[in-house]
């Protein structure tokens, strides 16, 4: 008996040391880029209103991109980025269609619609407080529904810090709000800069930042005032970094023209 309990003994022994050896070669996954990782991420997509001159093209998400839907477009780009997201869907023209088509044609995502059903008397900053009404989230990308987005842009989000998206450019001519930054934090946006445009999306993390921005947005005040308008009250009282996007040119559909330019 003595002579097994030994034998056990020096099994377990060797057992140990071996697994202690292997285990200096055992690490746990970390994500590939800044931007991957179990944490949720909630995306608001401000699709409320028509494009110029779009209004027979039906809803803005709705509208087709070298056959494809622009939410199809973007909730692509979306999953190939983050594993755990939630979509709230802005809209507010011809919002029944949107329903129908996501009742057809988008399966097994986590996407839900909020409608402003006064769009046509108030902007986006209106949009956005109805959208972070539905969400007690902590980390929540903001951006334009026209935006033909893609994964390349997604990752450049730096999901531990609130951001903007922008691209030096002077002759982007889907977007209009100019960025002015020192040591990569935004100072102000404005229509009147042209060096660098801002890529009409914003990134809020951690529930301070969240509950600032809700706080300017829910202020009669910007009811009908533009999202830029509620970032340069923002950058008051938070950090805002800009994110300069070096990679493919990022395109926005908002007009007729626009979607031209992207078709051809």
């Amino acid at each position: 008996m003595l002579k097994i309990n030994a034998l056990a003994i020096t099994c377990i022994r060797n057992f140990r040391t071996s697994m202690r050896k292997k285990s200096q070669f055992i690490t746990t996954p970390s994500p590939t880029n800044k931007t991957q990782g179990g944490e949720l991420i909630t995306i608001v997509l401000l699709a409320e209103n028509y494009g110029y001159r779009m209004k027979s093209k039906g809803a803005l998400s709705l509208v087709e991109v070298k056959g494809k839907s622009l939410l199809e477009i973007q909730i692509q780009a979306i999953r190939a980025v983050f594993t755990n997201f939630e979509i709230i869907l802005c809209c507010g023209y011809d919002s029944k269609s949107v329903y129908e088509f996501i009742q057809k044609r988008i399966n097994n995502v986590n996407i839900r619609i909020v409608e402003n059903q006064v769009y046509e008397n108030s902007n986006c900053c209106e949009t956005a407080r109805i959208a972070l009404n539905n969400t007690l989230n902590e980390k929540i990308i903001i951006m334009n529904g026209g935006l033909l987005i893609s994964a390349s842009h997604l990752k450049e989000i730096d999901t531990q810090k609130t951001c903007i998206l922008s691209q030096a450019n002077k002759k982007m001519e889907d977007f209009e709000i100019g960025v002015v930054e020192s040591e990569s934090r935004v100072q102000n946006m404005s229509l009147g800069v042209k060096e660098r445009r801002w890529l009409d999306l914003l990134f809020l993390s951690g529930k301070k930042n969240v509950k600032t921005f809700y706080n300017i947005v829910s202020s009669m005040d910007f009811k009908n005032r533009f999202l830029f308008e509620a970032i340069n009250e923002l950058t008051q009282d938070v950090c805002v970094e800009n994110v300069d996007i070096r990679t493919t040119r990022l395109c926005k559909v908002d007009s007729i023209k626009s979607l031209k330019r992207i078709d051809t």
